[in-house]
């Protein structure tokens, strides 16, 4: 990528950071000042809210240790220090903290949990866009894109649920939930290291389908994820459309 185009989708990367960790604070603090919570009262508030404690600390420690060179890209043009910046060090930050994004706790700002990751796809195209720079139009690693973006959002929320098999359900709902943002950051890895012209493989797509399958199921009775089913629909297509294109 060209070093201006570079430090604009870090920047895009960075403003994804900085917006969802301050939503999640913003959450855990009214959370905390709500008059009569406690963390306590059940085993999944204490893994939401321990899951998310346990993954903004475990940003910012990699944030400021293995990925300085990533922020000091943010306000130099030095070529050496670009040249530092690790893909794959600050992809898995995305990752790291998209952990307590996908855990929904009281106060949750969906809103601005969109615009943080509103952030994100636009450093992504901005980088695919550098990638396709000195090629023909790539029509395969534009859908690989746009899958990548509907599998995103086909991650499995993890919400709280009353139903009789309640524990069952969250133990597979937040396994789900990490196994696939764990797909989802190896795949964003390939796009910002320069290596997404094709992310159409099939087994973290059968991988997402199966365990969609059972998180839907599991919770029918209760309540019908109609999102989680047209994210997971819509993503299966894009992926068809690219196996037809290629």
């Amino acid at each position: 990528m060209k070093r201006k185009s570079n430090v604009l989708t870090y920047w895009c990367i960075f403003l994804y950071f900085i917006v969802l960790m301050t939503e999640r604070i913003m959450s855990l603090v009214l959370s905390f000042k709500e008059k009569g919570f406690q963390v306590f009262d059940s085993l999944f508030s204490i893994y939401a809210y321990g899951m998310v404690i346990i993954s903004l600390i475990a940003f910012l420690i990699l944030l400021f240790t293995m990925n300085i060179p990533f922020l000091a890209a943010l306000v130099t043009s030095n070529e050496e220090t670009l040249e530092r910046v690790s893909a794959i060090k600050f992809s898995i930050l995305i990752g790291v903290i998209l952990v307590s994004g996908m855990i929904h706790t009281e106060h949750t700002i969906t809103w601005l949990q969109f615009v943080a990751y509103g952030f994100l796809i636009i450093g992504m195209i901005i980088a695919n866009i550098d990638n396709l720079k000195y090629k023909k139009s790539d029509a395969t690693q534009w859908i690989s894109l746009i899958y990548l973006i509907a599998y995103s959002m086909a991650i499995p929320v993890v919400y709280e649920s009353h139903m009789t098999n309640a524990l069952a359900f969250h133990i597979v709902e937040a396994a789900a939930s990490l196994i696939l943002i764990g797909l989802f950051t190896f795949m964003t890895y390939k796009v910002f290291a320069g290596k997404a012209g094709n992310l159409l493989y099939v087994e973290p797509l059968h991988i997402a389908m199966f365990l969609n399958i059972a998180v839907i199921w599991m919770r029918w009775s209760e309540e019908i994820n109609y999102f989680l089913m047209i994210a997971m629909g819509t993503a299966i297509v894009l992926w068809l459309v690219g196996k037809y294109k290629k």
